[in-house]
């Protein structure tokens, strides 16, 4: 399963690749470094420091290609029902409000892009 990292203003999350949706809400740098090391062990935390600032110098710490915050965006599924969202209903929910991702319910998304 690939995964990145996606910073935005601040704050981190983890971006799942197969279901092109954050897996995690918005972390601070610490958050983040607690989670690689529940998730990934010590392997995990000896990649952390560039992927990091490979996610705060282009948007995500993706190399193949080097995707920033709008090229993920631009393809989500992290709406209701696989919906894509739009790049500000995805920082509100996940960055600001910092809600798990299975547990927003579909009036809190306001309208789909497509509508």
């Amino acid at each position: 399963m690939g995964r990145f990292i996606v910073h935005h203003d601040g704050a981190f999350l983890e971006w799942s690749t197969v279901v092109d949706a954050p897996v995690t809400v918005g972390m601070t740098e610490a958050e983040l470094r607690e989670h690689v090391a529940e998730q990934y062990g010590l392997e995990g935390l000896k990649m952390i420091d560039g992927r990091i600032a490979r996610a705060v110098a282009n948007g995500t710490s993706c190399i193949c290609p080097p995707y920033d915050f709008d090229d993920i965006v631009s393809c989500n599924r992290a709406g209701p029902d696989e919906t894509e969202l739009t790049r500000e209903q995805l920082i509100r929910i996940y960055f600001v409000e910092r809600r798990e991702p299975d547990r927003a319910r579909l009036e809190d998304w306001g309208k789909r892009p497509d509508e």
